[in-house]
């Protein structure tokens, strides 16, 4: 049994929790309107007696706790598995509020050799019991996604949210949270893609790279953005992830093309990755387009001394000022009014100037030059929210969205979703 840090309490899916221990609440009533205490209760003759005391003993306080989990501890070998799956999960429920419990670990004994009980359901229910404490292990993995396919909804929901928990980085549980996901339907689906959000940095582990690469392949495209996603984990300098990626993105559906432009997004460092990205702002697809602007304005951009040598090399002096600048994106030459697009976007947006610089921007969006109008995309995507109720600017950029030339309309989506972002309510 691997145990973790202290750290995973925080990881504990305290929604399930909370909705485990309003039942028991309801059970404590019932057997006490009955006459019964929960104790008691658990040495009845009647077996929906015995069930409902364990499931009321969810919700104890702390100075009655070592009484309950001990009973519960005893409950766990009642012959009924209703009673054995109510003992379980209210063992992990005291034993996720109660951790220094003195006899936890007679209780952790139990629940593990339960792990191998012979109903699913009370399978199930230790291993998510153990996962609620904590802990981790291939048996507790093994019987949360048995349980995600069970036939009990309450059960299956708790299994899928306890699933969540787990680290599931490593190749043979990636690989079985896949097959579940791309050879079932229904909740344990559902359960499967939900852990594949989970996946951790996998810096250096080549497997799993390759694992995810095949899977970006799959032909259920639901799994090959899980897996985009899970790429995007790796650390900056991993370039084995990088070429599946920009393979996805010329070759996948339009949804996964637009999940490997946004995975693409964790490796921007690398050259590969840009040239991909700018490869697909050429895409049929404008959400794919989109995609690959947004990460490439969101990604490393020249240095303000390297922009400002192309400025001076284009006008031929040292001119910074903004409003100096905002007359020269009327220059006649294409290759001054892009430098200086480009400039305004590196000095004007903490500027006094910004307002006008973002304005004059925003109407040289109809420049016929293409380039020109990228690089006051390029611009505005720097300004950001603050350029959103500036005369004109937004309509300017939403009319951008519709430029023929493609790469031209996807920098103006991007910048669109940088400049106008909604209040936040």
């Amino acid at each position: 049994m691997v145990e973790t840090n202290a750290s995973r309490s925080s990881q504990v899916p305290w929604g399930l929790f909370a909705i485990l221990l309003l039942g028991a609440g309801a059970l404590g009533y019932y057997l006490w309107s009955h006459g019964t205490r929960p104790l008691d209760g658990l040495t009845s003759s009647k077996v929906e007696t015995r069930q409902a005391a364990a499931e009321a003993l969810a919700r104890v306080e702390a100075e009655a706790a070592p009484e309950a989990v001990a009973a519960l501890t005893r409950a766990l070998d009642d012959v009924d598995p209703l009673v054995r799956g109510a003992a379980a999960r209210s063992l992990g429920s005291n034993l996720a509020v109660h951790r220094d419990l003195a006899n936890a670990t007679g209780a952790f004994e139990g629940l593990e050799r339960v792990l191998k009980d012979k109903s699913k359901e009370v399978r199930a229910s230790a291993a998510l019991a153990l996962a609620l404490a904590g802990r981790d292990s291939e048996p507790i993995f093994d019987g949360l996604l048995e349980g995600t396919q069970g036939k009990e909804p309450l059960l299956r929901g708790e299994c899928d949210a306890a699933l969540s928990t787990l680290d599931v980085s490593s190749p043979a549980r990636l690989q079985r949270l896949f097959a579940l996901a791309e050879e079932v339907e229904g909740p344990a689906r559902k359960a499967a893609l939900q852990a594949l959000d989970q996946v951790k940095p996998h810096v250096k582990r080549p497997e799993v790279i390759a694992l995810l690469a095949e899977k970006l392949r799959s032909a259920d495209a639901v799994v090959s953005i899980k897996a985009a996603n899970a790429l995007k984990q790796g650390a900056p300098g991993e370039a084995d992830a990088v070429p599946p990626l920009a393979e996805a993105l010329s070759t996948a559906a339009p949804e996964v093309r637009r999940a490997a432009a946004e995975a693409l997004a964790a490796f921007m460092s690398q050259a590969p990755a840009r040239e991909a990205l700018e490869k697909a702002l050429e895409d049929e697809g404008p959400e794919v387009r989109g995609a690959a602007a947004f990460t490439l304005v969101q990604g490393p951009r020249p240095a303000r001394e390297e922009v400002l040598a192309e400025l001076k090399k284009a006008l031929g002096d040292d001119t910074t000022a903004v409003p100096a600048l905002i007359e020269r994106l009327n220059d006649n030459a294409a290759s001054v009014r892009v430098a200086v697009a480009r400039a305004l976007g590196e000095v004007a947006p903490r500027s006094s100037g910004s307002a006008d610089a973002a304005i004059a921007l925003g109407r040289a969006l109809i420049d016929s030059e293409t380039q020109v109008r990228i690089a006051c995309c390029q611009a505005l995507a720097r300004f950001g929210k603050p350029a959103r109720d500036l005369d004109g600017v937004v309509p300017a950029l939403k009319k951008a969205c519709e430029d023929q030339h493609k790469p031209a309309s996807a920098y103006a989506m991007a910048a669109l979703k940088l400049v106008d972002v909604p209040e936040q309510r």
